[in-house]
């Protein structure tokens, strides 16, 4: 298994397509998943003869992909649509720094960046990211080291049911607070 990787999802793929040059970095960018149908993109994409371009395919061995979790230097989210995502969820849990995408939903995931580090959807602010990450060794770790308490404050299975009932609390009107 690759160490000191970067795990990619399959739908984080067009910025280094366009400028594989400009990321600065020996690291691989190892891209899990795959389009389940013939795609012309994806082919293209498969076909780059970058040797930093790791594409596994589907992993369906759950150890394998831990290890690609706990093993990556960095986890890029690149997903823009959704709110809580289970792959981003699992990445927090292994105690990968994360790169995310910025969105409302991933801004809330990682808690308006205490939990992660955001780019935009386009190829200079992806490349910057990037070499920010490399010339910021501290502060990957940092997001390494916090990942799990972020994951803990606001997806830990008794505080979601604590605010369930507080919601249905209010709702039924059985909070202090319910007049608000």
């Amino acid at each position: 298994m690759m160490r000191n990787h970067t795990f990619g999802t399959s739908r984080f793929r067009q910025s280094w397509e366009r400028n594989p040059m400009i990321v600065r970095t020996e690291r691989k960018l190892v891209i899990v998943g795959d389009v389940p149908y013939q795609d012309e993109y994806a082919d293209r994409l498969k076909s780059l003869t970058d040797t930093r371009l790791v594409f596994t395919g589907y992993v369906n061995d759950q150890a394998e992909l831990a290890e690609l979790y706990h093993n990556a230097y960095a986890y890029f989210h690149g997903h823009e649509y959704g709110g809580t995502n289970p792959t981003m969820l699992k990445a927090m849990a292994y105690g990968s720094a994360i790169l995310a995408l910025d969105t409302v939903f991933n801004r809330e995931m990682l808690q308006n960046g205490q939990y992660g580090l955001f780019f935009d959807k386009n190829s200079k602010s992806v490349s910057e990211i990037v070499n920010n990450a490399e010339n910021g060794d501290v502060q990957i770790e940092k997001l390494k080291e916090n990942s799990r308490e972020g994951l803990g404050q606001r997806y830990d299975w008794d505080v979601v049911t604590e605010q369930y009932l507080s919601v249905f609390e209010k709702l039924l009107g059985n909070s202090p607070d319910s007049n608000e």
